[in-house]
């Protein structure tokens, strides 16, 4: 009876986005006052 090899797989897929807001509660000398962005993975 031959022997069986067990095999796995990892599949994965990898997203990217980029998103910008800004944050008007705060005041118009705080660097996140701006409109700003940040990149997520």
């Amino acid at each position: 009876m031959p022997v069986q090899a067990r095999v796995m797989f990892h599949i994965s897929k990898e997203f990217h986005f980029s998103a910008s807001h800004q944050l008007t509660s705060l005041p118009p000398n705080h660097q996140c006052a701006r409109l700003h962005g940040h990149n997520y993975v």
